[in-house]
Parts: structure tokens; sequence; C-alpha cells
């Protein structure tokens, strides 16, 4: 048995998120790269009378947590005037450690929210293709 490497885990005080050639850690409370499973169902065979998952890889999704800005330069900004253009994402969750990459889709969040409270918003942008950390 292979011996267990110790666990470095990540506490995100020093991350970063640059979207398309903007750094938009400030206004970003969270970020996130979720997998999904694709599967496709095999009917069932000669020998059997069960249908037969095959696992045809994976669909990311980039999700983050933000404050509401609706000046010119802010992520809200961003996003509205981008959207449905495919742009360059990078996290570096921890200073100098490794970057999660990856081509989305800027979606935009919601605008607004309630009274007498700082509006925040979140966005879900799909992933074109694979997430690579490096």
């Amino acid at each position: 048995m292979a011996a267990v490497q110790p666990v470095a885990p990540i506490f995100l005080t020093a991350a970063t998120l640059v979207i398309g050639d903007d750094d938009f850690v400030a206004a970003v409370d969270r970020a996130s790269f979720t997998p999904e499973p694709v599967w496709d169902w095999l009917e069932p065979g000669l020998n059997s009378d069960a249908y037969r998952p095959v696992f045809k890889g994976v669909r990311w999704t980039c999700s983050i947590g933000y404050v509401q800005d609706l000046t010119a330069g802010s992520l809200t900004r961003y996003l509205l005037d981008h959207a449905g253009e495919f742009v360059d994402a990078v996290f570096t969750p921890i200073e100098g450690g490794p970057e999660v990459t990856a081509r989305v889709l800027a979606t935009p969040g919601q605008v607004g929210g309630d009274a007498e409270e700082w509006s925040t918003a979140e966005a879900l942008l799909p992933v074109d293709g694979a997430v690579t950390v490096a």
C-alpha cells in the first residue's frame, strides 16, 4: 500500500480570480469549479435485462459570488457587457500556488436585491471543455 501524503487544506485568504484580462478579487467572495458527470445508458443486452451506465465525461461550471457594482470596470458590468462570449478564467486559490484555468461563457448574475443591504450576486459560468490545474 502506498503512503498517503500529508494533507494541505486550502484556506482562501489570498485567492485571486482573473476573468479575461481583469483581476476581480476585490469583488469576489466565492469561486468554485464544479464537475458534473455525463452518463449515457446502454440498452439491455442479450444476457441482461438491465440498463448499464457508460461514463461519457465531465461537464464543468464555474460558480462565483460577488458584490454588485454597476460602475465601469466592475465585475457586474463585465459580465453584462460580455454576456455570451467565451473568456479565459484563472483562479489561484492560494498565493503562489497552482492555478485552475478554464475557458468560460460570460453569464451575468442578478442585479438588485433586498432593501438596506449590500447587493450581492451569483453567476454560473459554463466551462468550454476541461478545467486544468497547473
